[in-house]
Parts: structure tokens; C-alpha cells; sequence
């Protein structure tokens, strides 16, 4: 049963969400960003893609989700309480990617793992384009 056959008249949706499509990502230095998703994530571009009136862009995968990445944007300015859209990844090992990213010198926003659960830990870090990245798996 979907939500809408079970929502009341107060909730019903306008339309209904069938699939999550892809994620995009924004950004305003692409070729960084795009090497970001590669090494960090395994971003591997699918197909080529035509430059945007904007700049650049390449759509491709992270193992099974799906990723846009569009250049030729303006970065925005960000703190910890800006309003924000980001994307989340399920990762088998947030710490070893911590430590890469501090290696890396990565702008991070927690001094250290957040344990949400036992055995599942959360971090927050930006992208070369200042895109808020989040990750969420086993130590």
C-alpha cells in the first residue's frame, strides 16, 4: 500500500514520489570536485556529457547511486546552521575515510566520529566546491 492510499485529506501528498532519481552536486570547481568523487567515493562517469551553458558536466555512479556533477556554479557561504540540501553515503568505514580526509587536509566538521548508534558512526565534511558531504557506516 503506498503512502497516498493510506494518507487523510490533511496529509495527502500532491503528487507521489516513485524512485529517487539521482544526486546532484554543484559545483564551482568541477574538475577538483569531480576528482573529490572519484578518489574518495569511486565516482566513474557513465557517459559523456555536453558542457551546460554554465560549464562542464558529468553523470556517472557511486556504486549504485546515481550523480550529476554540474560546474560552472557559485559557491555558497556555509556554517554548521546554514539551511542546506546535501547527500548522504553509506560507507563500510567512516574512519578510514576521517583519516584520509585529514590526511588530505579536507575541510571537516567534527573533531572526531559521532556515534549515532552502537557501531554506527556519522561524519560531516565538505567537497572541493564547499558542498556538504555526509557519510554514515561502520567505524
Amino acid at each position: 500500500m503506498t503512502a497516498s492510499e493510506t494518507a487523510t485529506p490533511e496529509n495527502k501528498p500532491i503528487v507521489n514520489v516513485k524512485e529517487f532519481k539521482f544526486s546532484l552536486v554543484y559545483a564551482s570547481k568541477f574538475d577538483e570536485t569531480k576528482a573529490f568523487y572519484e578518489k574518495y567515493f569511486g565516482f566513474t562517469e557513465e557517459f559523456d556529457m555536453p558542457d551546460s551553458n554554465l560549464g562542464p558536466q558529468a553523470f556517472g555512479t557511486i556504486g549504485d547511486v546515481r550523480m550529476w556533477i554540474g560546474g560552472g556554479f557559485t559557491q555558497s557561504s556555509l556554517t554548521e546552521t546554514s539551511s542546506r540540501s546535501g547527500v548522504m553515503f553509506g560507507v563500510d568505514s567512516v574512519q578510514k575515510l576521517f583519516d584520509e580526509l585529514k590526511k588530505d587536509s579536507v575541510t571537516i566538521h567534527q573533531d572526531e566520529l559521532v556515534e549515532m548508534q552502537p557501531g554506527v558512526f556519522w561524519l560531516v565534511f565538505e567537497d572541493p566546491s564547499g558542498n556538504i558531504v555526509e557519510v554514515l557506516g561502520g567505524k
